[in-house]
């Protein structure tokens, strides 16, 4: 192709940088890795031996960290792909990382997996509001608080918190920010949550589907005069 590309390794990344030197320039960033990184040597006994890599090996917590991207990917595509709720709701969780600093300190992996829980647990057919404010009732409930359940992390052998870099301050803040989203969803007002514009009112008012057909008072002289004159038929017949 016409099309020209610079490529480049970055040792210290575990990477190989390829770069577009047309407009609009873009790069991909290919990290290096293998499975062997994951192996540890366990003698009989049992006790793990830290084995010093050679010069000339890429750095191993770079590559492991590559190896657990592949994990979640796999574990998305397989468990959380089939959900639509799951998807629109993880995009709105991302903008409110993005918007509010409280938000940022959540990892990206530790929120897919809690929002596919949530919805898993609710339903198939779940809509993406009623998952959303599913959410933000479990994070309230105290799963981030220290000493709450956590959050098992299902792509690790050995049992891992996914939510361990998050310090005690970080987990009572997302709590507390968490409730307070979910009073403005109870008080219709998620435009604010959303940091969008209030819908208008709707045109029409909503009617009520009252049923027309009114009951019988069982009481009333009508419906005793009914009752008699449906016995006088009877015993003339």
């Amino acid at each position: 192709t016409e099309d020209k590309y610079e490529v480049k390794r970055c040792v210290e990344e575990a990477a190989i940088i390829v770069t577009a030197e047309k407009e609009p320039k873009a790069s991909c960033t290919i990290t290096l890795t293998s499975p062997v990184m994951r192996e540890t040597n366990t003698p009989e006994s049992g006790d793990s031996v830290s084995v010093k890599d050679p010069p000339d090996v890429l750095d191993r917590q770079k590559c492991l960290a590559a190896l657990a991207a592949l994990r979640h990917a796999k574990w998305f595509q397989a468990r959380a792909t089939g959900l639509p709720s799951c998807v629109v709701v993880i995009r709105i969780l991302r903008d409110l990382c993005q918007r509010i600093p409280t938000w940022s300190h959540l990892n990206q992996w530790a929120m897919e997996l809690l929002v596919e829980k949530c919805v898993s647990s609710g339903g198939p057919n779940m809509s993406p509001g009623d998952a959303l404010r599913r959410v933000f009732e479990c994070i309230s409930s105290g799963i981030f608080s220290p000493g709450g359940p956590g959050l098992y992390d299902p792509c690790e052998k050995d049992p891992t918190d996914a939510l361990a870099s998050l310090t005690s301050q970080m987990r009572e803040d997302l709590t507390a920010s968490a409730q307070h989203a979910l009073r403005l969803v109870a008080f219709r007002m998620i435009h604010k949550v959303l940091a969008m514009d209030q819908l208008p009112a709707p045109r029409f008012p909503r009617q009520r589907f009252n049923n027309p057909r009114k009951r019988r008072h069982t009481g009333s002289g009508e419906g005793v005069e009914e009752g008699g004159e449906k016995k006088e038929k009877k015993d003339g017949e």
